[in-house]
């Protein structure tokens, strides 16, 4: 683990390297560090840094670090901030490093339709990095690859990250590395799914991989993420928060699988924008919301929409569990809080119980909770009553068997479902179940509160 002197150090380059001394004590304050003036900012801009840092906690410097390295990104901090806090970013180790140079270097050129310049732009400033040394008429990196990958082809993409010692970059930046490997800009069709399945073989080990996130042009973008399962396929289509008579459907386009709500429509809402691939979050809900009222998102727009939401919970149970997920974390979380979905139409049969005499084909159509985290991770919350598990009073291991099978469906589907009973919601517990279930969600899916001034 790096130690404080380290973080500190680094901290004071990071400033160092990107603030005149006279504007150092401005920008330093604007990150919650002590005023100071100019004149010692003058006399050496390191010390300034480091004297304001001194005392400081381990937590204290790691989350300045972070919130420097988003304004002003430097790897070498990065590679401070991954070894201080290692749930930071997704872990690569360097067993898996050394195959995926070896995998790099049989594939085709990394840089794909992309100039080899253009692509390593991206990542380094070889225009003002110095040249590896193994030719003496190179000043620069950007001499380098002129000289050795364009002019003579005699460096690989590979030899070039080696000789100019890149390889021990940080998890961030050689995750990066290996989306634009992949990204449509670079390759698409075969020449794109063969990059990703050479390195997602090498990446399995770690338990990472890359996974298809949101389209470009209709070509998948990927990023590297979790290889814990999930949903295949992105989300089209969110029916939820029905106060009325169950919609009825039609299939527009069959071919785009497009629907189309021909009655009771009115009855309840459908979330109609593209999906990203950080999931759905309450402030994209809002605003479409917003746009749907004709109105902005205001505070008073937003209440307006939980009242909407909430109209759609039948019990106190549901109610208590959306009161307090709001009550307690859109505080804590802010817009980037996820959104929970009532009354989410995750299955749908076209005919009623009446129409089918009650056979039940579809034995669940609608959840009581959905939260969409990403592109593949989606969670389902479902209340417990005595009607999920007995008829008129009495057990029914019937409908027991029901409930089991569909949840058993959703999660070899990818989904994660969890239950709660009712009693669990009663006003003297539910805060507490509420706060506590999705305190450990968030913490299993690296959902963070946003980072603030120290």
């Amino acid at each position: 683990m790096a130690s404080l002197s380290q973080l500190i150090d680094e901290i004071a380059n990071t400033f160092r390297a990107v603030a005149k001394a006279q504007n150092l004590p401005a920008i330093a304050s604007s990150f919650g560090l002590a005023e100071g003036g100019t004149d010692e900012a003058f006399a050496n801009k390191h010390s300034y840094i480091a004297n304001r840092l001194s005392g400081w906690s381990r937590e204290a410097l790691v989350q300045l670090a972070k919130r420097v390295n988003e304004t002003y990104p430097s790897d070498s901090l990065q590679l401070l901030i991954e070894e201080s806090d290692p749930s930071s970013t997704l872990h690569l180790s360097a067993i898996t490093r050394q195959h995926l140079w070896r995998c790099l270097d049989q594939l085709p050129p990394a840089q794909g339709k992309l100039g080899i310049v253009e692509f390593m732009e991206k990542f380094w400033p070889i225009r003002s990095m110095s040249a590896s040394g193994t030719d003496p008429r190179c000043l620069t990196a950007y001499d380098e690859v002129v000289r050795h990958m364009i002019n003579n082809d005699d460096y690989s993409f590979v030899d070039m990250i080696q000789l100019l010692r890149l390889e021990d970059m940080s998890n961030k930046k050689l995750g990066e590395l290996l989306e634009w490997c992949v990204n449509p800009m670079v390759r698409v069709d075969n020449a794109q799914q063969r990059y990703v399945d050479a390195i997602n073989a090498v990446l399995k080990n770690d338990g990472v991989a890359l996974i298809p996130s949101e389209q470009m042009s209709g070509y998948p973008v990927f990023r590297l993420a979790p290889a814990r399962g999930g949903v295949e396929g992105s989300a089209k289509n969110l029916i939820f928060a029905s106060v009325g008579p169950k919609p009825e459907i039609v299939i527009s386009d069959a071919i785009n699988n497009d629907i189309r709500i021909v009655k009771h429509e009115d009855s309840c809402l459908t979330y109609n924008r593209p999906f990203l691939k950080d999931g759905l979050k309450w402030r994209d809900l809002l605003a479409w919301w917003a746009d749907r009222t004709g109105g902005e998102p205001t505070e008073d727009t937003e209440r307006q929409l939980f009242r909407r939401l909430r109209q759609s919970l039948a019990s106190p149970p549901e109610r208590a569990i959306f009161n307090w997920y709001f009550k307690v974390f859109r505080p804590l979380i802010g817009e980037r809080l996820p959104a929970l979905i009532p009354q989410v139409y995750l299955h749908y049969d076209p005919y009623t119980m009446l129409q089918l005499q009650g056979e039940r084909r579809l034995p669940r159509q609608r959840m009581d909770f959905l939260l969409l985290l990403s592109t593949f991770e989606r969670v389902v919350i479902e209340v417990d009553g005595a009607q999920h598990y007995s008829e008129e009073g009495r057990p029914s291991p019937s409908k027991y068997s029901e409930m089991v099978e569909a949840d058993r469906e959703l999660r070899l589907d990818g989904y994660d479902v969890y239950r709660f009973g009712a009693t669990e919601l009663d006003d003297a517990t539910a805060e507490n179940a509420v706060t506590q279930f999705f305190t450990r969600l968030f913490k299993k899916h690296s959902i963070k509160r946003p980072s603030v001034a120290v």
